[in-house]
């Protein structure tokens, strides 16, 4: 377990190298297994957390987006500007689709966590349902445990994108309800009462 401080919270530690080594096996993320935590208090509130997520019942899932190239649809001759965000959203949001790749295994992936914590009524939410215009809409209160397994969008990465988010199936046209990016603050307001909040994002991987 790590609780990074100041400066080391902007720093991916698994990048960090392995003395002695060289090549794609010296990041030492790759050599063990690794937790960031917020603060020390966390090894105590997350297991007491947990238990009383799978005493009170119900898991959500969002995972799987639609991304990858799609054949019917042509790629913006300027991505970056088709996903700029002037009016604080995208409005050609159907340029996500070309930046992402596919993550199929995340359907297994929230499939086996809905089934490792047990809980009854569990409701999970992959590709073209997997979309913010659905997080936003499905009733989420009763949720103890919700997450989102999809690629990570950090601060600044888009044009108008000032805060880090999740990034979910696109629509073909944006709007301020949807266009395919769920960022922190839009979580932030919506209505959940969850235990456990998890996100296992991918770092964008496509140009």
């Amino acid at each position: 377990f790590l609780v990074p401080d100041g400066a080391a919270q902007q720093i991916p530690l698994g990048i960090a190298m392995v003395p002695g080594k060289v090549g794609a096996d010296s990041f030492i993320g790759l050599q063990i297994g690794m937790a960031v935590l917020p603060s020390v208090e966390s090894l105590i509130v997350l297991p007491e957390a947990g238990r009383a997520a799978r005493d009170r019942g119900v898991f959500a899932g969002f995972g799987n987006p639609l991304f990858g190239d799609d054949e019917d649809s042509a790629r913006p001759e300027d991505l970056r500007r088709a996903l700029a965000a002037p009016k604080g959203y995208i409005e050609d949001s159907r340029a996500l689709k070309f930046v992402f790749s596919p993550l199929p295994e995340t359907e297994f992936e929230l499939s086996y966590l809905a089934d490792q914590i047990g809980t009854v009524g569990s409701r999970l939410f992959f590709g073209e349902n997997a979309t913010e215009a659905r997080v936003k809409s499905e009733d989420l209160s009763d949720v103890s445990v919700l997450a989102f397994a999809t690629h990570a969008v950090a601060s600044g990465e888009f044009d108008g994108a000032n805060e880090p988010g999740l990034a979910l199936s696109p629509p073909d046209t944006g709007s301020s309800y949807d266009d395919g990016f769920l960022s922190a603050s839009e979580v932030a307001q919506l209505r959940l009462s969850a235990c456990l909040l998890y996100t296992s994002p991918s770092p964008r991987d496509r140009g």
